[in-house]
């Protein structure tokens, strides 16, 4: 609740600083400012407050010196009203407008301060009331450098009425040399602690809830990835059993069924048609490998979750229940530190797996899908070897096939990925484009580039006339 007009009548009854000299004046936040007054050996602090529903005017306790430069509006204050005499200073027309006469060296400014919830503002003029600058600057109103000030309009009296003094009791002030002015400012104190307690509180439990749902289903996420894993033997087992039946293989087959030797049960084994049986049975080697190397991975990850949950549990009570804001600061730093944690983990992962990836004739197929990906791809995750594709003169992903040792790629699996960087470039619904290839060690980082860029040599064309259902099976695989 801002003051009304009774209330600012009363507390500058209290006031005596006619006469006084501006001596300092310091902007404590954006909307918070505080002037000093001073006649020898008198010092006394103005605080003008700006903010919605806290806005007022009143003496009290001098700030807490704010560390580095001051905003704009204060600075331009000092530079032109540092040491100005007060001559005169009145609540204008019950507005709720303060108007202080000041002089300085002959010059005569006019400091406004508006008390108005929703349209509070200060404002310094000159003797031909012309708005040298405001505290907030509003184009709309009017309220920019050299504008003429508009004033408001008068408002009548019986559009005054009903507002009171707020209750207050004397007997806790009455001590001070100014108790309404110490009422007011102990009571918004009071509010905007409230008020920052509740603020901290929300911000803490929207933080806390982000980071429990997010560690909630990494968490989920984990267990399945867990359950896969633990199965890995039974790629081993698959690709065994194709090697040792491959007289029973017959070509473009999409599923076997063989013996089972520890069952003794048939199994039906799945068959990538395009590829050998040989082939088939690496890829199935391929799955158990990283089903193997990443399990010792999600359980270390899956502990990390589980530890951050019971964290996030325990502190559920206290976020809800406590009145200590120091201590409620401290929780929405440990939140803080448990999202960067979440967020280096995740960069991790990513790190390690990093685009779309394809198993295609028995060679693996990675794409960079935006810049950050390619990079990382070209830097980390590619030989010499390796060949590279892109479209060529159009934005796009960066397509690497990892080369097998002792196999060259065929022309079919060239295809496939031709078809693939198309899909993720600018072309993707192109009906053909021309598209460049060479190999990983024939590429040049663009110095001075942007991320992502290359300067290939070596390099070969390629005209893809874009085949629609291959693109279409090669997206569902």
């Amino acid at each position: 609740m801002s003051l009304n007009h009774q209330e600012i009548d009363l507390i500058l009854s209290e006031w005596q600083i006619q006469g006084y000299i501006l001596q300092n004046v310091i902007q404590t936040d954006y909307e918070n400012f505080y002037f000093e007054w001073f006649k020898s050996p008198i010092s006394v602090w103005m605080h003008i407050c700006l903010a919605s529903s806290l806005t007022r005017i009143q003496l009290g306790r001098p700030p807490q010196k704010p560390k580095g430069a001051q905003p704009r509006f204060s600075e331009f204050l000092r530079a032109n009203l540092k040491g100005a005499y007060l001559n005169h200073f009145e609540h204008n027309d019950s507005n709720r407008i303060v108007i202080f006469d000041c002089s300085i060296d002959g010059t005569a400014y006019r400091l406004m301060a508006r008390l108005w919830s929703n349209n509070a503002n200060i404002l310094l003029l000159d003797k031909e009331q012309n708005i040298l600058d405001a505290a907030f600057r509003r184009p709309s109103k009017g309220e920019i450098q050299a504008a003429p000030y508009s004033a408001p309009i008068r408002r009548e009296p019986n559009k005054l009425a009903g507002f009171s003094i707020r209750l207050w009791q004397s007997k806790q002030v009455i001590d001070f040399p100014h108790p309404f002015n110490r009422y007011i400012e102990e009571s918004y104190q009071n509010l905007e602690s409230s008020n920052a307690l509740k603020q901290m509180r929300e911000q803490c439990l929207s933080l806390w809830s982000q980071v429990l749902k997010k560690s909630s289903s990494r968490h989920d996420a984990l267990q399945k990835q867990l359950t896969l894993s633990k199965s890995h033997e039974r790629w081993k087992e698959l690709g065994d059993l194709l090697l040792s039946n491959l007289a029973c293989y017959q070509s473009g087959m999409s599923w076997i069924e063989l013996e089972d030797w520890h069952t003794s049960t048939l199994v039906k084994v799945p068959l990538d048609p395009k590829i050998d049986a040989k082939t088939n049975a690496e890829h199935y080697y391929q799955r158990y490998r990283k089903a193997r190397d990443s399990l010792a991975f999600v359980s270390e990850d899956l502990l990390r979750q589980e530890k951050t949950i019971e964290q996030l549990k325990q502190m559920e009570s206290e976020l809800r229940t406590s009145s200590d804001l120091a201590k409620l600061r401290d929780y929405k730093e440990q939140i803080e530190a448990l999202v960067q944690r979440i967020k280096k983990t995740t960069a991790q992962v990513a790190q390690t797996r990093p685009g779309a990836s394809f198993v295609l004739w028995g060679h693996t197929v990675y794409i960079g899908r935006n810049a950050q990906e390619s990079d990382t791809l070209l830097r980390h995750f590619s030989r010499g070897n390796d060949f590279w594709l892109h479209v060529r003169d159009i934005p796009g992903g960066h397509v690497f096939i990892k080369t097998m040792r002792g196999k060259t790629p065929p022309l079919e699996l060239l295809l496939d990925a031709a078809h693939l960087a198309v899909w993720y470039s600018k072309a993707k619904h192109f009906a053909e484009a021309d598209l460049i290839y060479t190999q990983v060690k024939y590429l040049r980082r663009a110095k001075h580039g942007a991320l992502g860029s290359v300067i290939p040599s070596q390099e070969k064309n390629l005209h893809l006339r874009v085949d629609s259902k291959r693109l279409k099976q090669l997206l569902e695989s």
